[in-house]
């Protein structure tokens, strides 16, 4: 069977945790508002932070377990020795989106530093802080995973997927208004791409 890594564990104790603390939560809100006619007003806030820990550590755990859904139709139809090199690639693709993933979540919690909750007066912090260690798990479960089968594979469309976003950063730069029609459209087929060499697209 496969090694769970104590960052892997972490996450689950998290996930557990949270998942506890809504059904705590939700239960004992359902029971005050049957018996008492009342309601814990507190319940949302911790709902939501439940559900951000679920939803972004849970994600990131799913991952070196393959436990994502994706498309391997056309990934299926290539030759063998192509497959360790998209697989490879499409690992890289999850760490560089998890990389933006966590910087938005960062960017997030400093917009709103001095905001707090109304109930529980929790900071932000409560609520990027999964998001951003979510992020920072699939970074590294997905580096660690892109070297799986071969270092030199995974070096290698390591190095071309940094030569094709600089690229694409270059002409953005130098030609960045009169790309802008095209930018819905180029989304569109690097979505279309990802999905097509198996990037995950859900857990």
């Amino acid at each position: 069977p496969r090694r769970i890594e104590p960052l892997e564990r972490l996450g689950e104790i998290l996930v557990v945790l949270a998942l506890t603390g809504e059904l705590v939560a939700m239960f004992g809100n359902v029971v005050l508002r049957a018996l008492f006619n009342s309601s814990l007003l507190w319940s949302l806030e911790v709902s939501e932070i439940a559900l951000v820990t679920m939803t972004f550590v849970g994600g990131a755990i799913a991952y070196p377990r393959d436990q994502h859904m994706s498309l391997q139709a056309l990934v299926q139809q290539l030759p063998l020795r192509w497959r360790p090199a998209i697989a490879a690639l499409a690992c890289w693709q999850v760490f560089a989106m998890s990389l933006v993933g966590g910087w938005l979540g960062w960017q997030m919690m400093l917009s709103r530093w001095n905001q707090v909750t109304p109930y529980l007066g929790l900071h932000e912090l409560w609520f990027a802080g999964p998001m951003i260690f979510g992020m920072a798990l699939l970074a590294y479960f997905s580096a660690g995973k892109a070297f799986h089968g071969s270092v030199r594979v995974g070096v290698a469309t390591g190095l071309a997927l940094v030569v094709v976003v600089a690229a694409l950063v270059a002409l953005w730069s130098a030609f960045g208004p009169q790309l802008r029609g095209y930018a819905l459209p180029a989304t569109f087929f690097i979505f279309t791409v990802q999905c097509l060499i198996g990037v995950p697209i859900g857990f």
